[in-house]
This record gives C-alpha cells, sequence and structure tokens, in this order.
C-alpha cells in the first residue's frame, strides 16, 4: 500500500475511533439514575475534587465512593449546600452526606448559557443539595506560603489551579480587560513549565559534552517534559486547558524527536484525536474548540513566517490575529467582548509569562527545601503581579476604549472583512469569504408585523420573565431571579435574549412586583438600558393604558390585594387577532376580582403564581379559557409547581399547556398563534408537556 494512501487510513482509522469513544461515553452518561436516587434523599460517601465558592451557596464537585444505593457509584457529582451553616470543606477532604440527586438540567433560552451541556462537558453526572454533611477524612492540603502578600490567592490559583481566594471583584477586572485566561492554570503556563524543564535539561546536557553527544539525548528531553507536565496536570487536578496543552506539546515534541516535522495541523489533529481517546467529555466543552482553533489560527499565520519575524513583530500580530479570529465567536458565545483586551495583553502576556508564572511556580516548588529563596520569588512574583493588576485596573478606566458591549460584537464582526482580504488565499476565496459574511452580518431577526405582536417567555427556573415585541416597541415584563449564590437571570438570560431576538432597545420594563424570583434581575437590565421606562409595583394604576405599533397594552391590579402576590402588576396585551395576559403571582382572591376585567377566552396566558394550588380559581379558567397556558418553573422544583390539580384544570377546559422547565423558552406569535421552544435534548428525555384534550 502507497505510504500517502497509508497515512490517510491512519488518520480515517484513528478519527473514527476518537469519535466512537465519545459516542459510548455519550450513551452512558445519558444513563439515567437509579430508582433509589430519584426523588428521595440518600446517604453517600464522597470526595472534593473542587471547591467552588458561590457567595452564601458554596458548591463542591465531588466523586461519590460509596452510597446506600450501591449501583450509583462510580459517580462526579456537583453539590450545593444550602444550609445556614455549611461546613467549610477543601479539596481532598472525604465526607459522608445526605444529599438529593437529580440529572444535569439547564435553562434553555435565546443567546443564553447551555448549563447542561457545560455540566456534561465536566463529565458531571447528576447535580443536587446537601442535607447533611460530616468530615470523615481531612485531606492533604498544600502547605500555606511562608511569606505574605498582597496577591498571594492568585498565585496560588496560578501554581496549583486552586480559586477559592479569587475575589469576585478580580473575576471581574480580569473579565473586563480580556486577561482572565492568564490568571487561571491554562496552556500558557504549561509552556512556560515546558520551557522552564528544557532549558534545564538542555544546560545541564550542554554542561556534560558526553551526555550532550548521546544518542538519544533528545529523547531524554521529552521523557523530562513530558514527565514535569503530567506532574503539573496531576497536581492542577487535570483541568481540561492544562490537560489540553500537555497533549498538544508532548505529540509536537515527540514528531520533533522523531525527526518528522510534519505539517503543524498534523500535531493539532494527532493531539486532538489522542485527547478524545482519554477524555471523551471534552468533545462537550467550548474551551476545547476554541483553544485548538486559537492555536490553529496562529500556527496558520506564523509557521509560513517564523523566521522572518522579529519577537515584537510578531507579538503584536500575534495578538492582533487573536484580537480579530477569536473576538466574533467570542462575541457570539458570551456577548461581550473587552475592546481593550489587545493592549492589556501586550504587557500583561509578557510580564505573566517570563516573571509571574515562573516565579511562583518555583517559589512554591522550593518552599520545604530552600525556604528562604522561595520567599524571595514568591515576593517577586507577588510585586510584578501588582503592578500588572494596578495597569489594568487603569486601563479599565480608560473611557475612551469603552463601547457598548452588546454593540461591540458587530463592530468587531463588521471588521471580519478586512481580515479575511489579508489571508494567503486565492483571490476568488477570499471574495466568496468576504460575501458569506457580509450576507451573515445583513441577516437581523425578524420582528411583528405592524398591528401583531410577538411573546417570548423566558427559561428563567423557578421565576418569571418575559419579552413582548411589536413592531417597533420591545416590553421586557418581570427580570427573573437573581440568588445570593451569584445567579442573576437579568445578566445570564434576558439580556443576551435581548441582544439576539430582535432591537437592542428596551422601550418599557414592567415588575410585577418586588419578589426575588419576579425582580431580582431588573438592576442589570436598568444599568444596561438606563433610559428605560419603569413601572413597579406600587406605580402600577389600573386601567393604566397605551398603543404600540397598533397593539393595545393594559395594566390590570388588584389594589387592595392584601400580599405583594395578589397585588401584582397584569398585563394585558390586544391585537386585532390576538389577547395574551400576564397575570403574574395573583392568587385566587385577585382572579376573581380581575375577571370582571378580562375578555372571555383569550389565545396565550402564563399560569399564575407559576400553576400553585393557591390560583387559577375554577370560574377564573371557566372565564378565560385560554388556548394556551405557559407555566414558568423550574425543573423538579421544591415547590412542586405546576400543581397536578391546577394542571388538569386547564387540560380539561381545552387548553394547551407547557412547561419552561421541559420546553426552555417559548416563543408565540399573534399572527397565527404558533407555538416554537427552544429545548433541545441531549439525552432520550420526552419531549415538553403539550396536551389539548376537547371539552
Amino acid at each position: 500500500m502507497p505510504k500517502p494512501l497509508l497515512r490517510k487510513c491512519c488518520w480515517l482509522g484513528l478519527m473514527v475511533l476518537a469519535l466512537c469513544r465519545v459516542a459510548v461515553w455519550f450513551a452512558d452518561a445519558g444513563a439515567p439514575l437509579p430508582e433509589c436516587a430519584r426523588h428521595q434523599t440518600i446517604a453517600v460517601d464522597i470526595e472534593v475534587l473542587e471547591v467552588i465558592p458561590h457567595g452564601a451557596w458554596p458548591a463542591m464537585v465531588a466523586e461519590v465512593l460509596a452510597a446506600a444505593c450501591a449501583p450509583v457509584v462510580p459517580l462526579k457529582v456537583r453539590l450545593t449546600d444550602y444550609r445556614p451553616v455549611p461546613l467549610h470543606a477543601v479539596k481532598g477532604d472525604r465526607l459522608r452526606a445526605t444529599v438529593k440527586l437529580k440529572r444535569p438540567w439547564g435553562t434553555r433560552n435565546p443567546g443564553g448559557f447551555n448549563r447542561r451541556l457545560w455540566l456534561l462537558g465536566r463529565g458531571i453526572r447528576a447535580t443536587g443539595s446537601i442535607q447533611e454533611l460530616e468530615l470523615l477524612q481531612q485531606g492533604l492540603h498544600p502547605a500555606p506560603p511562608t511569606t505574605q502578600g498582597l496577591h498571594i490567592g492568585l498565585l496560588r490559583a496560578l501554581a496549583f489551579g486552586d480559586r477559592t481566594q479569587i475575589s469576585e471583584a478580580q473575576w471581574a477586572l480580569f473579565r473586563e480587560t480580556g486577561t482572565i485566561h492568564l490568571m487561571v492554570v491554562s496552556g500558557l503556563h504549561v509552556g512556560v513549565l515546558a520551557g522552564l524543564v528544557m532549558l534545564l535539561v538542555q544546560g545541564t546536557l550542554r554542561m556534560l559534552p558526553i551526555l550532550a553527544r548521546w544518542r538519544y539525548a533528545r529523547w531524554l528531553t521529552l521523557a523530562c517534559i513530558s514527565s514535569a507536565v503530567v506532574a503539573f496536570c496531576w497536581q492542577t487536578g487535570f483541568q481540561a486547558p492544562v490537560t489540553r496543552a500537555g497533549a498538544t506539546i508532548t505529540v509536537g515534541m515527540a514528531l520533533y524527536v522523531a525527526v518528522r516535522r510534519g505539517p503543524w495541523h498534523h500535531v493539532l489533529g494527532l493531539a486532538g484525536f489522542s485527547l478524545l481517546l482519554l477524555r471523551p467529555n471534552l468533545f462537550f466543552q467550548q474551551g476545547f474548540w476554541l483553544s485548538f482553533y486559537a492555536v490553529g489560527l496562529l500556527a496558520f499565520v506564523f509557521a509560513p513566517r517564523m523566521r522572518r519575524m522579529s519577537y515584537v513583530g510578531a507579538t503584536l500580530v500575534a495578538q492582533m490575529i487573536m484580537f480579530v479570529g477569536m473576538s466574533p465567536l467570542i462575541a457570539y458565545l458570551s456577548g461581550f467582548v473587552p475592546l481593550v483586551s489587545p493592549i492589556a495583553n501586550l504587557f500583561a502576556v509578557p510580564l505573566m509569562s517570563l516573571c509571574v508564572i515562573p516565579a511562583a511556580m518555583l517559589g512554591f516548588a522550593l518552599q520545604s527545601i530552600l525556604p528562604a529563596l522561595a520567599a524571595v520569588l514568591l515576593g517577586c512574583a507577588d510585586q510584578v503581579l501588582n503592578l500588572v493588576i494596578h495597569l489594568l485596573e487603569r486601563l479599565k478606566d480608560w473611557e475612551l476604549l469603552r463601547l457598548d458591549p452588546l454593540d461591540a460584537s458587530a463592530a468587531l464582526a463588521a471588521g471580519w472583512p478586512v481580515a479575511l482580504v489579508f489571508l494567503p488565499l486565492r483571490r476568488l476565496h477570499r471574495c466568496l469569504m468576504v460575501c458569506v459574511w457580509f450576507l451573515a452580518m445583513t441577516r437581523s431577526p425578524a420582528m411583528p408585523q405592524w398591528g401583531e405582536f410577538r411573546v417570548i417567555v423566558l427559561d428563567v427556573g423557578q421565576g418569571s420573565a418575559a419579552l413582548i415585541d411589536t413592531a417597533r416597541h420591545r416590553l421586557a415584563l418581570d427580570s427573573g431571579p437573581a440568588y445570593p449564590g451569584g445567579y442573576d437571570a437579568g445578566v445570564q438570560v434576558v439580556l443576551p435574549a435581548l441582544s439576539i431576538t430582535g432591537r437592542k432597545q428596551l422601550d418599557r420594563l414592567v415588575i410585577s412586583h418586588e419578589d426575588l424570583d419576579h425582580g431580582g434581575g431588573a438592576d442589570a437590565i436598568i444599568q444596561r438600558f438606563p433610559r428605560v421606562d419603569v413601572i413597579r409595583q406600587d406605580d402600577c394604576p389600573s386601567g393604566r393604558k397605551w398603543h404600540w405599533d397598533g397593539v393595545h397594552f393594559e395594566l390590570l391590579r388588584n389594589e387592595s390585594g392584601r400580599s405583594r402576590n395578589a397585588g401584582s402588576c397584569t398585563v394585558l396585551v390586544r391585537s386585532a387577532n390576538a389577547t395574551a395576559f400576564f397575570p403574574g403571582d395573583i392568587d385566587a382572591a385577585s382572579e376573581l376580582v380581575l375577571k370582571k376585567k378580562l375578555p372571555r377566552s383569550i389565545d396565550l396566558m402564563t399560569a399564575p403564581h407559576h400553576g400553585s394550588r393557591t390560583s387559577s380559581h375554577p370560574a377564573f379558567v371557566k372565564h378565560l379559557r385560554p388556548d394556551v397556558v405557559l407555566f414558568s418553573v423550574g425543573y423538579k422544583n421544591r415547590y412542586g409547581h405546576p400543581d397536578a390539580v391546577v394542571l388538569g384544570r386547564y387540560v380539561r377546559r381545552g387548553s394547551t399547556v407547557m412547561t419552561t422547565a421541559e420546553t426552555g423558552a417559548v416563543v408565540w406569535s399573534s399572527a397565527d398563534g404558533s407555538v416554537s421552544t427552544y429545548r433541545t435534548q441531549l439525552w432520550g428525555h420526552h419531549l415538553p408537556l403539550v396536551s389539548k384534550v376537547d371539552e
């Protein structure tokens, strides 16, 4: 068989083998939890793999070592401690816990974060809450640093991957300046470690001429680098970025030592397929694809020009390529692109890679052997890191480089044709790529026609948030929950949905009442749209009306309601063809009061109080007879919403009922009454609950 054909067959076989490994792992990950672990608490012995500081509600990633239900193990779980006094656990601790588990789940919304896929990519097979916790065995904790400094917590994160001591303000600073990749253990750290080991080994070999001329000197260097990389990966818990970088460096060094300097895409392909064979869950991580795309982009640009560029020129070109090439993808995935990123990385990357990271690694490694030298190294790293943070803070306040985060993606995407023109491709191919890019940029989401409206009920878990669009206006009704643990539906759900489903504007925000699950995300929305007209519960006069683009809006409220729920600010929307009603959390008494002001038979309604038994009075349901009823509820929420009695009440009246926990975000159009959902099942779960029964 000719060598080229044999090489292609080998590549094809490796690719098929890797994809089969991913498919087998995916099928195994989709297996349901054992019956004894469903809907009830079970006792388990766990080992803490990672501690996640989560404000008032700390969380941990742990491995189940033993369980009262034997088939549960082995299992990697993510547990949240909602108890008033949580136990302070650290990595390596062994605990006995009473937990309540459920399969990974997440909200699904336009432009939103896919938490379920994120959990799957990290190999987490179940999530749950801790009911009781007891310490069995304390793990081996790293010794505390012998020196004190301003940023010892950050240095520990750089050396060990321990992120528990990084504050929210520091995370925000790194995120806003585009330098967050420098402050966590990533490929840069593996590259620095490999470079240090290579310099040390080659320096030692040059001091001994006999070893330098040894036939297997290259293999010795490769063995030392690989051993150091594996040890570092083990020390940091085999985190995905470290593992990816370690595999790529090892494969590249092996090919170099074997004197087979193949093209760069062979190195990336071999490293990627090898990683998927070892850790198939990486296939579902965005970072896996982004990192290989970034490395491939740099290799594509620099491989033919490496010897023709100086260090300074290569640094400037690399920053430009990474900024222009990665920004559209980052903007699409996160909706935010820091425009100061190229300037911040120009000074942060050299200082971190040449000073801070090597000094931190050597300092912590020598802490028990040479404490005096370790203290000097850590002190130097701390001072340089303090300088980097000071410069980043000054750069963040540079108002001239601030643009609207949601408009930044469009500005950067519009600049892509400039980069495409300089690609080393044929002129026809470059012209075609520019045309395709402009066609993609000119496509904008369609808005309703004049006299019609569109409703997007967002999936915010156990809460409420909806967008109502007319031809030229947008209304946000409620903003979803915000919790002390850090989840803010306004930031993570509502704002991305606003940016991707239509005009990037908001004319009015109505908060039905001030409970956390309805108005928690309002501050983030108001901060993004400071001129938005806000209507809150106390400023909601019953009977207030306005007209937008041929659509009639009216506020209705039981002003004599004896609670915040009962006095919710409700919204009635009517066009020539359809009617929608959004009742907030009103109770049965308020329903009977408002029933007199509502039309008989409506097309769309969100269920009052998430389907609680205290709402949806039979007379109220009989009067409205809604065609479609949406229950905005969380997956397996602790309140049991929607109540089965309430659900059956609507079904018997001929309504189509849907729950956001099952469907994700729901889009409804007044023009034809069409309904579409955003839920894409990763496993063989049943489809959304949709029922309709004739009376």
